[in-house]
């Protein structure tokens, strides 16, 4: 059973959307890296209704009874239905609910939904509780200070946007006053995909629990969630207090599209196994323009993983931000378009650091930035910066360090090239025919 993708039809890239505390750059500028207008990327097929799907695209062979819901392409009856007046829900209020294998579908109705704060519900391994949608929901939590969808204490729990063919994000937060998601409570073991989130007070994921060392978050998904316009991260996934934070193992983030965020377009910290973060599009962060709060792509405190296949355009000041503290992969991403009068790359270590560790910075593609591309802190492990093409603006320096040790660094096969502009479609994928397409590059990749 086959559900194509859809073209996006939702407002791309700050094109018309106004805030009342924290302002896009200005939204009629084009933007750095995108080649043109911030209005060409918006095709949508001729649908202008707002929805998220263009009807051409549907698999209109798959039908669905009234209390039936797609799960991973295959047919599952609905059990329980959210309904609206549900809004603070114990795992020990609807047991019915807190079962391996349940699925859960919100009631759809007529308008948005108020906020949903979920605690104590557990499935397995083998059986997640899974929560999805039959038709397309719209939550709008606007109460300040709380998140949309709050799990508190949650363990395999799928939270998918796709239960129905016709909405490709079929859950829709349209507002909040704090973050779209937020995880915490020591929830472990969960999934977030196929969501739109937009007009968020904080983050549009949170996933962390503050103050809990010694306990080990595991086993995260998030993928193919559409993020933009929220007012702090679009993604912040860990604690950065090294001395206080619990470690996060087995975290795979990938085809997400992020956008227009007041702080940085994505942070993690403290993810210290089987991390994986890749083919995302990631565009316009740290429009707030609050120091250290600004960046692109930030690898936190005590953190591994491998870290490829993304596109980081167009930030407020640094583009690529590393403390790490294991080795880490960061290979064939596409860097562009960081802040004036900053540097394109800031590398660190913390005191918390594993001496035998390396960083290795290969077959990327960083342009745009001016004045010096890395600067380093690093002199307690190995940094390998290797065969990646650079293409500044005006004169530049490759490397500064600022109390790094140059004999723990080895620059090899690095090139400076003219670098032109990565090309995106409607889609936000790039362009076919242009420089970077084939290159395996940003969200969705066919």
């Amino acid at each position: 059973m086959k559900v194509t993708r859809r073209t996006i039809a939702t407002i791309i890239l700050g094109t018309g959307l106004a805030f009342s505390t924290f302002s896009c750059k200005d939204q009629n500028d084009p933007i750095t890296d995108l080649g043109g207008d911030k209005g060409n990327l918006i095709d949508n097929g001729g649908n202008t209704d707002g929805d998220d799907s263009d009807d051409s695209q549907i698999d209109n062979n798959i039908a669905l009874a009234e209390d039936e819901v797609l799960v991973d392409g295959q047919v599952r009856k609905v059990d329980y239905w959210i309904e609206t007046s549900d809004t603070y829900v114990k795992a020990s209020d609807k047991p019915e609910w807190n079962k391996p294998g349940v699925v859960l579908a919100f009631r759809a109705g007529t308008g948005p939904r108020p906020r949903l704060t979920l605690i104590g519900f557990k499935g397995s391994a083998s059986e997640p509780i899974v929560i999805t949608n039959k038709d397309k929901v719209e939550i709008a939590g606007t109460d300040a200070g709380q998140h949309a969808l709050k799990f508190i204490d949650a363990q395999h729990v799928r939270v998918l946007g796709n239960g129905n063919p016709k909405h490709y994000y079929g859950i829709h937060i349209s507002e909040s006053g704090s973050s779209g998601f937020s995880f915490d409570g020591k929830s472990t073991d969960f999934e977030v995909a196929y969501t739109h989130i937009e007009n968020t007070g904080f983050a549009g994921i949170l996933a962390k629990t503050d103050d809990a060392q010694g306990w080990t978050m595991t086993n995260v998904r998030l993928h193919h969630n559409h993020i933009h316009h929220v007012h702090g991260e679009g993604m912040y996934i860990g604690q950065t207090k090294v001395d206080k934070a619990h470690d996060i193992v087995g975290l795979k983030v990938y085809n997400n599209l992020i956008h227009d965020t007041g702080w940085d377009l994505f942070q993690v910290a403290n993810v210290t196994g089987d991390i994986e973060v890749y083919n995302n599009t990631m565009i316009n962060g740290g429009t707030s323009g609050v120091p250290m709060q600004n960046q692109g792509f930030q690898i936190g405190d005590w953190s591994t993983g491998k870290y490829y296949n993304n596109i980081i355009a167009d930030t407020h000041s640094r583009f690529l931000f590393i403390k790490g503290g294991h080795s880490i992969e960061l290979y064939n991403n596409y860097f562009s378009g960081s802040g004036k009068d900053v540097e394109g790359a800031f590398l660190k270590t913390e005191a918390r650091v594993d001496r035998g560790a390396m960083l290795e910075i290969r077959d990327n593609f960083f342009r745009d930035y001016e004045g010096v591309l890395f600067k380093s802190m690093i002199a307690s492990h190995g940094v390998l910066i290797k065969d990646n093409k650079f293409s500044p603006r005006g004169d530049a320096k490759v490397i500064e360090y600022s109390g790094g040790n140059p004999n723990m660094h080895t620059l090899e096969g690095n090139e400076t090239v003219e670098l032109p502009k990565i090309e995106l479609d409607g889609n936000y994928r790039i362009k076919s025919g242009s420089y970077y397409h084939g290159m395996e590059m940003g969200y969705e990749v066919e």
